[in-house]
Parts: C-alpha cells; structure tokens; sequence
C-alpha cells in the first residue's frame, strides 16, 4: 500500500499563484481533475504516456491522497478527465486516445460511487459526429469543457468562435443522427477493428451503437481584445475545464493557448442563458510556461501547465484549479476569485449566422430562425446545481 507523503506546497516560478504538487504511487501520475464527493475531493488522473490510462483517489483537507482509496481504472487509452456533477450524480468526459492522431475523440460516462471509490460507470456517449452542423469535419478532438443549464448537460465545443453542444441522451429521438441531408448512424470506434471512429460492415466489423449523441445548439465570436499580447492574440484558444456558473447567473471556466508547447493560461466568462455568448476574458495570462518546473525525464516537455477542473466558493473567496505540470505531476493552484474577475475585461460578442439545425435539433442562435431558445431563467431559478466543478462544500 502506498504511503502518501506531505503535499509540495509552493508558489509559481512568474506568476506568484499558490500551489500544490501532489506526491501520487505511480511513475508517470499527471492531468488531474478534482470533484467534490460526499466523502472529500476526488481526484481522477492520467498514469502513462506509452499506454495511458485513470487512476483515482481521494485527498484530504490538506489534498494529501488518502491511503485505501486508490484505484486503476478500466479506461485505457482515456486521457485528460473533466469531472461535473449532472442531477446527483457524477459524470465524467475524457479524450479517447485512439490508434491515430484523428481518431481521438471525446466519452462520456455517468459513474457510480460507494464509499469514495468509483464502483463502476455507464457509458453515455463517444462522440464521432455532431448533430445539426452539416459544415462539421471530423478532426481529433480534445478539451471540450461540460456545463449545466436548466437540467440539461451542455458542452462548449470551442472557445471561438464559441460552440456550444447540447448532450442528447438515449432515448431522444430517432436511433440515427442527422447530419446535414443524410443519417449517419453512431458507432463505437472501439468495438470496431483499427480503432475506426465510423465502421462499417465492409472491414467486417459489427460496431455497436453509443448511446448518448451531441448537437450543436449555439455559435457566436468575439472580437479579441486590443489589449492581449501577441501569444494570446495569434494564438489558437483552447479549452480547460468545466464551467462553474456564479452568484450572477454567468458561467466561469478557463482556456488556453500554446505556442510552441507553451501553455498561457486564463479565464473567461460567458451568458448564463442561450446563445451563451462570450462576455469577459483575462486581460492577461493567468499563469506562464514558467511557472511550470514539472520535469518528465521521458518527454522532457516544459512550459505546459494544462488545467482540467475549477472549483469555486464566492463565500470564501476562492478557486481551486486542478490539472497537470510537464506531464510530470497533478498540482492545484489557489487564487482569490475577486483578483480572477477584476482582471477581466468586457469583450464584443458577435453572433455568427443563421445555425442550419435539421431534423430533430431544437434552437439556433438568432432568433429569426424561429428556432429560438426559451426565456432566459433567473439566476435562482430551475437550475440543477453541480457539485464537481460548482462551489465547493
């Protein structure tokens, strides 16, 4: 049984944020995400770089891991968790790490807990398309950041221009999915042979079908700030982690760029009612490639604090941010929530054109398309509140 040693408590090399280095068994132990749990935080983490998979764990008030609690998971091949309570359960989505660099593709499981451990989990979707988006590509997907609104589970497929998927469980509407004129059945790229997102019987395989499918429901950009830098201006935005809706009705979340595989890190807020527009951005990067010292003698990566989870407390005036350094570890920084927002500046949200949503799929941005969305709703009102990645307890 691994005996957990004291936490690595420091500051962070440029930005001065504090932060802690969690001390995990493995060799390789690194891209953690944290959630609340009725028996403490929950922390799922990526173990390997050859043949990934999860581990877990429980920390303790000081984020030491707690002894019996650790477990390796069943998931080869799922990288990078984001963990989000939907309703009273725990779900959690990963990057499926396939045979090839555009078969990797988003998961999402809803599990069960007993006792702080994970005791088993069903599988509720693996995304290979995107419902009513005809224009969609398949591509290698990553980072795509959960949310809930108005008892529904929502996912931010993009930072910008900023996409937002709406999660269709089994059960609504027909069994295949329609994408642009024609029906593209969903399949389960690993039950097929070559780890092919979209199988078919010519390569004699029988792929099962998923579940759960996702469709995009709202698209709108910003006009970047004249005030970022260039490595934030020219710079593909990339996302982190779940969003964590506020005491005002928006939502907070973080994203990222990289240049050169060097990460800068921020934070941004968006609309808490459709079309979810952008409102506010990090007038400056959160944290720099310096501030990451991790150091994996098998990659030799640097600059990259890569961010997975966010859990806030307006009332304490804290958020807690959980993810990996150089692939090397799983730390959380610490910050207080007033500096994360008056660090932020307004943005100009522009809305793209008319959505084409065929078929089943029900709302566009622009309300000439007659598909509008509902009112908005009050920031008290019929909103299922999420633990994992909401206030913390």
């Amino acid at each position: 049984m691994h005996t957990p040693g004291p936490v690595i408590r420091y500051c962070t090399a440029a930005s001065g944020i504090s932060a802690v280095r969690i001390v995990l068994p493995e060799d390789e132990a690194f891209n953690g995400a944290v959630a609340d749990s009725p028996q403490g935080r929950l922390l799922v983490y990526r173990t390997g770089q050859k043949k990934p998979s999860l581990a877990s764990c429980l920390l303790d008030a000081e984020f030491r891991p707690v002894a019996d609690s650790y477990q390796r998971l069943n998931l080869c091949r799922n990288i990078d968790p984001r963990l989000i309570w939907f309703g009273d359960q725990l779900h959690m989505t990963t990057s499926y790490h396939g045979a090839g660099y555009h078969s990797e593709r988003i998961e999402l499981r809803r599990l069960t807990l007993a006792d702080g451990r994970i005791a088993g989990w069903d599988d509720l979707g693996k995304f290979d398309a995107i419902l009513a988006d005809p224009a969609y590509v398949r591509v290698r997907e990553k980072n795509w950041a959960p949310f809930v609104h108005d008892g529904r589970l929502y996912l931010v497929h993009q930072l910008q221009p900023h996409r937002v998927l709406r999660f269709e469980p089994a059960g609504r509407g027909d069994e295949t999915s329609r994408v642009g004129r024609g029906t593209v059945p969903f399949y389960s790229a690993d039950s097929a042979k070559g780890d092919s997102p979209r199988a078919d019987s010519a390569n004699g395989a029988s792929p099962r079908r998923c579940s759960g499918q996702v469709a995009l429901v709202a698209s709108s950009r910003f006009a970047l700030p004249s005030a970022w830098s260039g490595d934030w201006s020219t710079r593909e935005l990339r996302l982190n982690s779940p969003a964590v809706r506020l005491a005002d009705g928006s939502y907070l979340s973080t994203f990222h760029t990289a240049s050169r595989k060097d990460y800068f890190n921020g934070f941004y807020t968006f609309r808490g009612h459709p079309p979810f527009q952008v409102e506010r951005v990090s007038a400056r990067p959160v944290t720099v490639p310096s501030d990451a010292t991790g150091r994996n003698r098998r990659n030799r990566r640097s600059g990259c604090i890569f961010l997975q989870s966010l859990l806030v407390d307006e009332a304490a005036d804290r958020v807690e941010l959980a993810g990996g350094d150089n692939d090397h570890s799983v730390i959380i920084l610490e910050l207080s929530l007033a500096k994360v927002l008056s660090g932020m500046i307004a943005v100009e949200t522009v809305p793209e054109a008319a959505l084409s949503l065929p078929g089943r799929a029900t709302a566009s941005l622009p309300a000439a398309a007659g598909l509008a969305f509902p009112a908005a709703p009050s920031p008290s009102g019929d909103f299922v509140r999420f633990k994992g990645s909401g206030p913390l307890a």
